[in-house]
């Protein structure tokens, strides 16, 4: 509205954003007991407060049957969405979002 100055903050968008001062990236990372997401994947900290265990809290995770909370970037091929993280593919399954982002980025260069 017209009424807001230039130094408003929405307060429902920055509750998802990440705490980091002056970071305005979506919040993905934080304690996986209280399941909010605090930090996005730059401002992790290295160091969790009070022995908390931080993880991937927002999007689809890796679907390794005895349970994985990191991000999946590995799927059967590039056509097939990523469903393991690293530690967990099978040997001959591809790195699907780098494929595709050299695609996508390929795709728009020759345009």
């Amino acid at each position: 509205g017209a009424h807001k100055t230039s130094e408003c903050v929405n307060l429902a968008i920055r509750r998802k954003l990440c705490m980091h001062q002056g970071c305005s990236k979506r919040a993905t990372h934080g304690d996986i007991s209280a399941n909010k997401p605090l930090f996005c994947t730059l401002h992790v900290p290295a160091q969790p407060p009070h022995n908390a265990t931080i993880g991937f809290l927002v999007g689809k995770r890796c679907q390794y049957p005895e349970g994985c909370r990191k991000r999946p970037a590995y799927g059967a091929s590039a056509r097939h969405p990523p469903t393991r993280c690293y530690l967990h593919r099978p040997a001959t399954w591809v790195n699907t979002v780098r494929s595709r982002v050299i695609r996508r980025h390929s795709v728009s260069r020759s345009a």
